[in-house]
């Protein structure tokens, strides 16, 4: 087998199973196409995310920006070009772009607090008023903190609703990277008229160890 540094881009994009951060990088650096570029994007958001979630403890307290520029920072050493609160038809939590094509994917973070309404807010704001559903972005995500316990019962609970909020050619399926805490969901966009997919990511983020009690 070939060395890392002597291998192309288009075998390191081969090689997820056995060095992952590298066919991450080399998908990105290859993607042609917006498919390409948010499967590299959804890989890094996950491994992000895991690091996040790993150390709850010391994100306790943090807010819904907080906690959005740990995955900002992560990303941006991946290679992306991301901003917080950019001004796109609002302050958007998060803006991933790529650096040589025109691809953008837009992100909006809540914190859940047991208010469903609260992620329904933050669904719309992510549709209605940052995405313009056009071709070059036609997928965002929502990313949903959970402090609560059990919170794959939170996305599904979510899931629930939002399978039930009467959005047009509305279609939902699961999401086969994190099982049970994520999923994506399809409507026609109001704005573009075509379909806009949205992948929707529960955080792991309690923390009540019972040894200290």
């Amino acid at each position: 087998m070939k060395l890392p540094e002597e291998m192309s881009l288009a075998e390191l994009a081969e090689m997820e199973q056995w060095a992952p951060d590298l066919a991450a990088f080399a998908k990105l650096t290859l993607a042609t196409t917006f498919d390409q570029f948010v499967d590299a994007l959804n890989q890094d958001i996950d491994q992000g995310v895991r690091l996040m979630e790993d150390d709850p403890g010391v994100r306790i307290n943090d807010g819904e920006d907080r906690l959005t520029a740990d995955l900002l920072t992560f990303l941006t050493g991946r290679g992306y070009d991301v901003t917080h609160d950019e001004k796109i038809g609002g302050h958007c939590d998060l803006v991933v772009k790529h650096r040589r094509q025109s691809f953008r994917w837009l992100g909006e973070a809540k914190v859940h607090k047991n208010d469903y309404g609260y992620l329904r807010q933050g669904f719309d704001q992510l549709c209605t008023r940052y995405a313009r559903g056009t071709p070059d972005s036609p997928q965002g995500g929502l990313i949903i903190y959970i402090r609560q316990p059990k919170a794959s019962s939170v996305v599904s609970t979510w899931r629930s609703k939002l399978t039930g909020a009467g959005l047009e050619e509305f279609a939902h399926r699961d999401c086969s990277r994190r099982p049970g805490l994520s999923f994506f969901s399809c409507h026609t966009h109001k704005t573009s008229g075509l379909p806009y997919t949205v992948r929707h990511i529960g955080v792991v983020l309690h923390f009540n160890p019972e040894d200290r009690r």
